[in-house]
């Protein structure tokens, strides 16, 4: 980990928390400074360095005061000294932890200015790194009535009623799910940021925080359990590296969960990660709540607005979900079913959604030109105001379907089956098999 800052090279020499040094979390005043030290560190151990990680946890004030754009222009310049030196590096981007919403935001912003300043995302770093550390009390319930007291050496562990191992792991996925839905709203779908791997350096249980919640101790059963669910976890969620922080050969009163020569459990699940199974699918990316990976089971759910163009969603069940000017443009729908669900406004161009069943659903003033509805079922759907040029109908179920004011120019209608479906007032010049209508 390179950062943080010494306070003679500090632009601010008294920012940063006192264990860490006045001026630990201030951005450098100089840049070539920074860019003197990477290059030296990079010299001194060359290849016995196989990774760096930028920074320590950014979006917390403890060990970065500066701006997201100061810290992508830090970032940009210790990959250049460093694989100047050792071409083969891994180059991860500064930290942040999951646990804070925050930790979603820097990562959105710093995203946006690498775009401002011109800074390619392959140029900047090789893959995202996360702390991936939930609340102190996740999987964790407390009595109500007991009041824990210091004085006659009493602590919040004196309160727990239940710890429960699953339950906080998901805590972790959820806060993790939390993260990547901020990275993929700040880039799309299709951007090359959510090729690159993802490393999470630092991952324990029952720490202290966020504010005053307490941390507590899991016990070896438990941290082995902790262990399985989190490996099996990261596996799902397409992180690619996880480090337990950490061992040591005594217990570590900072942990929840202890690595020591005394907790053979634990460290017995560390060695074997491979061997867990769990009987929760994890799906990414994150949209709102709802994952997918290719398909999406998300019945009502709120993707307003939502960015999924050039998605491959065949399969997916989205009944009576809110897909207001959502943008499904350039993706594949074939065979899904979005019964009585809102697209109202949606972007649908290029749309390839053959066999499909959005029966009832409200389709009004979708953008649906060049759509591929071959054989879909879009009975008493509306399409009032929406734009259907050279849309590909044939074979469709087009009963009591309302075109009324539709753009159909150049729309392949051929289909037996129009009874009830209502063209007043559309657009139909060049549109095909117009005769089965009434």
């Amino acid at each position: 980990v390179l950062g943080l800052t010494p306070q003679w090279a500090a632009a601010d020499p008294n920012a940063g928390d006192p264990r860490w040094g006045a001026g630990s979390a201030s951005p450098p005043a100089d840049t070539n400074t920074w860019a003197s030290y990477v290059n030296a560190v990079a010299s001194r151990y060359g290849d016995r360095i196989g990774a760096y990680e930028v920074w320590n946890e950014v979006n917390l004030k403890t060990f970065w005061t500066g701006t997201p754009g100061e810290m992508a222009r830090l970032t940009k310049l210790a990959r250049d000294q460093i694989k100047s030196i050792t071409p083969n590096a891994t180059v991860l981007a500064p930290s942040v932890t999951t646990r804070l919403s925050s930790g979603g935001r820097f990562s959105a912003a710093f995203l946006s200015e690498m775009k401002t300043a011109g800074i390619g995302l392959g140029a900047a770093f090789d893959a995202w790194a996360i702390h991936t550390y939930p609340a102190g009390n996740a999987g964790v319930s407390f009595d109500g009535g007991c009041n824990a007291d210091p004085s006659k050496g009493q602590t919040p562990q004196d309160c727990i009623d239940g710890m429960n191992p699953k339950l906080a792991a998901q805590q972790r996925v959820n806060d993790v799910r939390q993260w990547q839905q901020a990275v993929i709203g700040a880039v799309g779908l299709t951007s090359g940021a959510l090729e690159k791997p993802i490393w999470d350096t630092e991952i324990n249980y029952g720490l202290a925080g966020p504010g005053i919640i307490p941390g507590v101790d899991w016990s070896d059963e438990q941290g082995a359990a902790l262990m399985q669910y989190t490996f099996a976890d990261s596996a799902a969620l397409g992180i690619d590296n996880t480090f337990w922080y950490q061992f040591t050969a005594t217990p570590y009163s900072l942990l929840g969960v202890q690595m020591t020569p005394s907790t053979p459990g634990t460290l017995s699940a560390w060695s074997a990660p491979a061997a867990v199974t769990l009987d929760t699918e994890y799906q990414l990316p994150v949209i709102n709540g709802c994952g997918f990976r290719f398909k999406m089971t998300c019945p009502n759910a709120d993707l307003k607005q939502a960015d999924l163009s050039s998605s491959r969603l065949g399969g997916s069940n989205l009944n009576g979900a809110n897909l207001y000017r959502v943008n499904l443009s350039d993706s594949s729908f074939r065979g899904s079913t979005a019964v009585n669900t809102r697209f109202y406004e949606a972007n649908l161009t290029n749309l390839y959604a053959p066999n499909s069943n959005f029966s009832r659903s409200n389709m009004m003033r979708v953008k649906a030109a060049d759509a591929d509805f071959r054989g879909a079922n879009l009975r008493n759907v509306d399409f009032r105001g929406a734009d259907l040029r050279k849309a590909d109908f044939r074979g469709a179920d087009l009963r009591d379907v309302d075109f009324r004011g539709a753009d159909l120019r150049g729309a392949d209608l051929r289909t037996n089956l129009t009874a009830g479906a209502n063209l007043k007032d559309a657009k139909t010049a060049d549109a095909l098999g117009l005769r089965g209508f009434r």
